[in-house]
């Protein structure tokens, strides 16, 4: 794992991150980038433990078939100031530093970093082959559907909780708004799970798959 700093003298701004690489590496890999939830907002050693990383290795081992790229924020959101355009520099200096294939770049995110998620794909489609964002929607209203309907979709929310089964109705609200559009959208409710849980119950070999799977610009059928 390499710890890093990407600084933009455009935004005078910067971010933290982790890029992990496995010890299989080869060239040509793709790249799975996590966006965070509050827990670890300005903790970027935390990520260490509770983001993507783990999940990998559950499924993988230590020969996980993607590199991670795993941005730190300093404040409680992935929208707001510069932060978007942060995270695109970041990404082209990943895949042009780090031997990427940029068709499959996949983007996911827990909790507020799932609205990053929900957010990067309304503004910068062209990026990304898939997008997972777990445990939360974007604010109302400010998804753009058409763009959204680029990038292959599947999301999450766990039913327990009042706030995660609220979550459902924007979720499926999203998911079927991306369809209208002409994209691909998936919606999956995780039983016995909490907010807390939910990235444990998402990120399986299942999931890790059909992301593996996708391709920038290609929208599957229905499964």
């Amino acid at each position: 794992s390499r710890y890093e700093c990407y600084y933009s003298d455009e935004y005078e701004d910067f971010l933290n991150y982790y890029v992990h690489i496995p010890e299989n590496a080869v060239i040509n890999m793709p790249l799975i980038i996590y966006l965070h939830g509050d827990g670890e907002v300005n903790k970027p050693h935390s990520l260490l433990e509770y983001g993507i990383l783990s999940f990998a290795k559950d499924v993988y081992g230590e020969d996980y078939p993607f590199i991670i790229l795993e941005p730190n924020t300093r404040v409680k959101s992935w929208t707001s100031g510069h932060i978007p355009e942060l995270l695109i520099g970041l990404i082209e200096r990943v895949t042009n530093r780090y031997s990427i294939n940029v068709d499959r770049v996949i983007l996911t995110g827990f909790s507020r970093g799932s609205m990053g998620v929900w957010d990067m794909i309304s503004t910068y489609p062209e990026y990304f082959s898939a997008a997972v964002p777990v445990s939360s929607p974007h604010q109302a209203g400010h998804i753009d559907y058409l763009n959204a309907s680029k990038v292959p979709v599947w999301t999450f929310a766990g039913d327990i909780g009042d706030t995660e089964r609220w979550y459902h109705q924007y979720l499926a609200q999203n998911v079927d708004q991306i369809k209208v559009c002409g994209g691909y959208g998936k919606f999956t409710v995780l039983e016995d799970c909490d907010h807390g849980l939910a990235p444990t119950k998402a990120f399986t070999s299942e999931l890790f798959d059909w992301m593996l799977a996708q391709e920038r610009g290609v929208i599957p059928t229905e499964d």
